[in-house]
């Protein structure tokens, strides 16, 4: 009996009404605690926006007066409001004015650090960062930069799931007490009618008298089996007759299973088809080495370059254009451009960044390095400014371009889930943004460092004219050039 008998139904019934006891409570006191710990921490935000605006409007005598030690017995007097850990206060120009420390001990990691002040709320090292303007009657008198703990918080957090576990704990052995019982109640009449079967199937005598005392489930199972060893003989009459029947309907199956291999050929054939049109799609969005790394599982893709080159050309005063044009030539216009440049690019050797709006972003050295890149770089802005300067358009006139190129060390990667765009970050980009913004129509502007950078490792014959010393807007005083190439 025992050779034929493994883990009992109800043991089974027993182990499955405690997991998923134990699976359901665990996922509610787990989103229940999530939602606890978001509503706590919403609290925490709104009470500290609102003390560094109140503060803030108390300041706003002291710094108009330059009055530090009043500015420093206000923010003593704030030293009540709980969480705080400390309060700075910043003049116009970015300088700290004024400070106050609430004496909490801090792990290293969570000591002060001199924000940026254009963010105005994130949290970093576990501790909650504020920063605002300090404004009255519209006019700007500094910042405050409020830092709060989340201590409180996580303390709260922590007792709350002490006493979830200590309740889970309890309707879980609850639970199993209850499910223990339920299988004494269940596991012998089925052990019994277990036996039967089995005295049934080793000596062939149906002649064994069930008898049945409860109207439940298990009384329906014993009837039930009852009348199916009534019904055994005749059936076993019936089974050669169905035998034949068997045998045909097999013959049948047997053609929609050729059938049904030949649906499921085409509809692999099919997925192969789409997988590559995908894979087509993806190279189309991202370059090809960034795609196979995406494609082999690698989640995050962040790289520093330390040398690369990136070049901007924007179309002038296109804004001015669109805004009188019909849509679809707008279209089909930056449509033909960008094609252009796309394939100028892809001639010398550039990797396509993206497009915003009017401004065409391409990088040479990215992703794959390049000791030439700056020369790439360099040929590709020529070509290009040569291709599509002066562009004629429909309605008779001619668009100019301006061109900016900057090289250096730059970061790139992958952001976004939904939809991924691969991106450069670093002063590079930005320069070669300014060196595009501050040019004149027609021209390809440069700064003095990429100019001698292209000078050192390139004996093609670019030629640079010396633009002078301009201002440009976030860096300052740069020498800057304009680069064509002699025919």
């Amino acid at each position: 009996m025992n050779k034929i008998i493994g883990t009992s139904i109800s043991t089974k019934l027993k182990f499955m009404i405690v997991s998923i006891t134990f699976v359901t409570l665990f996922i509610a006191s787990t989103i229940i605690v999530i939602i606890e710990y978001k509503n706590l921490e919403s609290e925490l935000i709104a009470n500290a926006e609102l003390n560094a605006n109140v503060i803030g409007q108390y300041t706003v005598n002291p710094l108009l007066f330059e009055d530090k030690l009043g500015c420093d017995d206000i923010l003593e007097k704030a030293s009540v409001i709980n969480n705080i850990v400390d309060i700075t206060i910043y003049d116009t120009t970015g300088t700290v004015f004024s400070t106050y420390s609430s004496g909490r001990m801090l792990k290293p990691e969570q000591e002060y650090k001199t924000p940026v002040l254009d963010k105005k709320i994130y949290k970093i090292n576990g501790i909650l960062n504020i920063i605002e303007t300090i404004k009255y009657e519209g006019d700007k008198y500094g910042f405050i930069h409020l830092r709060a703990t989340y201590s409180e918080i996580n303390e709260k957090i922590k007792n709350y799931i002490w006493a979830v576990t200590a309740i889970l704990l309890f309707v879980i052995i609850f639970t199993f007490i209850l499910a223990s019982s339920f299988q004494k109640i269940i596991s012998k009449p089925i052990l019994n009618l277990a036996k039967i079967s089995n005295e049934i199937s080793i000596t062939g005598n149906y002649n064994h008298n069930l008898e049945i005392t409860s109207k439940d489930e298990l009384g329906i199972l014993y009837r039930e089996f009852r009348n199916m060893i009534t019904e055994i003989k005749q059936r076993t009459f019936e089974k050669d007759q169905k035998e034949q029947q068997i045998l045909k309907l097999n013959e049948e199956l047997e053609g929609k299973v050729q059938q049904r291999t030949l649906e499921l050929r085409n509809a692999q054939e099919r997925t192969q088809e789409l997988l590559t049109i995908s894979n087509d799609l993806l190279l189309n969005i991202l370059p090809e080495s960034i795609a196979t790394r995406l494609k082999q599982g690698e989640k995050k893709i962040a790289d520093f370059y330390e040398d690369a080159t990136v070049v901007f050309i924007d179309i002038v005063d296109f804004t001015k254009k669109a805004a009188i044009s019909d849509p679809n030539e707008v279209v089909d216009l930056l449509n033909t451009l960008y094609t252009k440049l796309d394939n100028l690019a892809h001639k010398h050797g550039l990797e396509k960044i993206k497009t915003i709006g009017d401004c065409y972003m391409a990088a040479a050295g990215v992703p794959v390095r390049n000791a030439n890149n700056a020369a790439m770089a360099a040929n590709f802005a020529v070509d290009a400014m040569n291709e599509i300067g002066n562009y004629p358009t429909s309605d008779g006139t001619n668009i100019q371009f301006r061109c900016g190129i900057d090289g250096g060390p730059v970061i790139a990667g992958i952001i976004g889930e939904k939809k991924f765009i691969y991106d450069l970050w670093g002063a590079t980009v930005n320069t070669a943004a300014r060196m595009e913004k501050s040019g004149l129509a027609g021209k390809i502007q440069c700064s003095d460092k990429f100019k001698e950078k292209v000078e050192k490792i390139s004996n093609e014959n670019f030629n640079f004219i010396e633009r002078g010393e301009i201002n440009i807007k976030g860096i300052g005083k740069m020498q800057t050039y304009y680069l064509d190439k002699n025919p």
